[in-house]
């Protein structure tokens, strides 16, 4: 699967806009979409749950 996604190389690197290959995903992960918004350059953290132990 080819994702676009904003890759920085090291700690406090810019960040480059690549296209890289990825494995789809399997049976235990969904695919995430996260894009910018107001709160672009903010941390966040994000919790994903399916309702299964």
């Amino acid at each position: 699967m080819k994702v676009t996604a904003a890759v920085a190389r090291a700690p406090e690197a810019v960040f480059s806009i690549e296209e890289p290959e990825i494995d789809e995903p399997r049976a235990d992960e969904i695919p995430l979409r996260v894009v910018a918004g107001r709160h672009a350059g903010k941390c966040m953290k994000v919790v994903l749950t399916t309702g299964q132990q």
